[in-house]
C-alpha cells in the first residue's frame, strides 16, 4: 500500500511541476489558487460526465442531482488528499482556500454547463413551437 501511495505522490508531483512549468513558460499570471480553479474545474467536469453516464444507465430519475452530489464528494476528497500530499512532500502549502478554489472551479464549470443545456433546450422549444405553428397554418 505504501508503494502505491508513494507512486501516486510521485505522479501528482510530476503533474504539478509540469503544469507549473508550462504556466510559467507561457507567461500567464496564474497563481496557485487560479491553477487549482482551472485544473479542478476540468477534472470535475470529466468526473461529472463519467458519473452521469454510469448513473443514467442505472437509474432514470434525478441523475443530474445524483451526479452533481457524487462529483462534489469525489472532488472534495481529491482536493483534500492533494493538499495533504503537498504538505507531506513539501511541494506546496496546505491551504484550505486551495480546496475551496478547486471546488469553486467545478461549480463555475458546472454552472456554464447548466446554462448551455438551458439555452439548447430553449432553442429547441422555440424551433418546435415555430415548426408546429407552420404545420397548423398549412392545414387551415
Amino acid at each position: 500500500m505504501e508503494s502505491i501511495l508513494v507512486l501516486a505522490a510521485r505522479i501528482v508531483n510530476f503533474l504539478h511541476d509540469s503544469i507549473s512549468i508550462m504556466v510559467q513558460q507561457s507567461g500567464a499570471p496564474i497563481g496557485d489558487k487560479e491553477l487549482h480553479f482551472w485544473v479542478f474545474g476540468l477534472i470535475g467536469m470529466i468526473i461529472f460526465f463519467f458519473s452521469y453516464s454510469v448513473f443514467k444507465y442505472l437509474q432514470r430519475w434525478g441523475l443530474g442531482a445524483v451526479s452533481f452530489v457524487f462529483t462534489g464528494i469525489i472532488l472534495t476528497i481529491l482536493a483534500v488528499g492533494i493538499e495533504v500530499e503537498q504538505y507531506i512532500t513539501s511541494r506546496g502549502q496546505m491551504d484550505t482556500l486551495d480546496v475551496v478554489a478547486g471546488l469553486a472551479g467545478f461549480l463555475a464549470f458546472f454552472l456554464a454547463y447548466c446554462l448551455l443545456v438551458l439555452i439548447v433546450r430553449l432553442f429547441l422549444a422555440i424551433v418546435n413551437a415555430i415548426a408546429g405553428r407552420k404545420k397548423d397554418r398549412m392545414w387551415r
